[in-house]
């Protein structure tokens, strides 16, 4: 059966180490480390996600990042479900949360979106919140910056001295999700 891992993110050098980016980072990292790259995936309504497979530990992975923008992200995922059958408790979206601290993950089998437009447009599009998603922190937000501007911003020096250790740890937990299962996961790195 099909894993699906899907990382958030804006298209465009622009944004690319943007904190609201941190969902393409680390779809970047899993699929270099499973061997893959992407490649540009284009249906009826235009190009709307990269996707790449891969075979990690004799389990097919899929690896996609939306190309809608953020706000759009389950455009992407309505045009995948209509080429490959989508199991939404084999499913993991990855995406930044300002209301964590910088670095910490939270992961949940399901719940709503708490504010975050692109898990707000997949639960929308799919009619569904028992999608499992990895929340990565990059908060909190300074008092004198409005959010919308602060996950648009870049990391500070302080913040990409650290985050291929944040990067790495993410990874982990794709990883150990994928050979040990939710619940597992969640009693680990929810910690």
């Amino acid at each position: 059966m099909t894993w699906l891992i899907c990382g958030l993110g804006n298209k465009g050098k622009r944004y690319s180490l943007t904190r609201h980016n941190i969902g393409f980072i680390v779809a970047d990292a899993f699929a270099k480390k499973i061997g893959e790259n992407f490649k540009l995936s284009i249906f009826n309504i235009g190009k709307t996600y990269t996707k790449t497979e891969g075979i990690f530990k004799g389990e097919k992975i899929v690896i996609i990042k939306p190309l809608t923008y953020m706000n759009l992200s389950g455009i992407a995922i309505k045009d995948l479900a209509k080429k490959i059958d989508i199991k939404f408790d084999k499913t993991l979206i990855i995406l930044d949360d300002f209301n964590i601290p910088f670095g910490k993950m939270r992961l949940r089998k399901k719940g709503s979106a708490g504010g975050h437009k692109g898990l707000s447009s997949i639960i929308s599009y799919t009619g569904r919140d028992d999608i499992p998603r990895l929340r990565i922190g990059i908060g909190p937000v300074p008092e004198d910056i409005d959010p919308v501007y602060f996950v648009l911003s870049s990391f500070s020096k302080s913040e990409l001295d650290t985050l291929d250790i944040i990067v790495d740890k993410a990874v982990e937990c794709i990883e150990f999700i994928i050979e040990n299962g939710f619940d597992k996961a969640i009693a680990r790195f929810n910690t």
